[in-house]
């Protein structure tokens, strides 16, 4: 019987068994573990365990940060008010999207309006400490974030430094990576402003916080 043929067979039939294949679990040796994870300083089950604490607590890390700039946001916005033209703006969006509705820009218009105000804010704010972005930064934020993301699928070296070029001829990437290194320096900028006390919460509790005020996560590269 050819292979895209189908055709019924009864409880008796003969065949001709081609390959036979067999998982069994790997030894968990140097060799494993470096290629599980493509690190090399990664050699045994400790040092895996390790890495992927760190990994679990870099993101906790960042999502703490986020939390924090986003409470910065709130109050810089309510202590420094800013009076919009709010219909004028509100004609601007709908010249921008013709195809939604006025109900839809009135809906959204205040989340549009508070982004803005923080925007006119932010840039006082980079205006006042003299913060900029450079080529350099750019380069390297973007060879992290590659470094990151092909690194769990054992890529390395001549990979993410091609990849790293690629992106850097893109200038959405590139515009991007500048707006999320700027965000950093601004919220460093705004840490010296605040007293900040450490508050230790378990992990649900700090899950609780996340899901009732959603942070702004690094978005993918691919």
């Amino acid at each position: 019987m050819k292979e895209d043929e189908e055709k019924e067979v009864g409880r008796i039939f003969e065949g001709e068994i081609e390959q036979v294949s067999l998982r069994i679990p790997a030894e968990m040796n140097e060799e494993f573990f470096t290629n599980a994870f493509g690190n090399e300083e990664i050699k045994d089950e400790e040092s895996a365990k390790a890495f992927i604490r760190e990994k679990i607590e870099e993101r906790l890390l960042q999502d703490s940060d986020a939390l924090m700039f986003r409470d910065f946001q709130e109050y810089v916005i309510e202590k420094t008010p800013v009076e919009l033209p709010d219909d004028f703006l509100k004609r601007l969006l709908k010249l921008q999207n013709e195809k939604v509705s006025d109900e839809e820009i009135d809906k959204d218009y205040p989340a549009f309006a508070e982004n803005f105000r923080w925007q006119l804010v932010e840039g006082k704010l980079v205006e006042k400490e003299g913060l900029e972005v450079t080529s350099e930064e750019i380069v390297h934020h973007l060879r992290e974030q590659v470094t990151r993301y092909l690194s769990q699928y054992g890529y390395m070296g001549d990979m993410i430094e091609q990849t790293v070029k690629n992106l850097v001829k893109d200038q959405e990437q590139v515009r991007r990576a500048s707006t999320e290194i700027m965000t950093e320096k601004v919220m460093h900028a705004l840490k010296d402003h605040f007293s900040i006390d450490d508050k230790t919460v378990s992990r649900d509790d700090f899950k609780e916080l996340v899901d009732k005020k959603p942070v702004d996560r690094q978005p993918s590269l691919f």
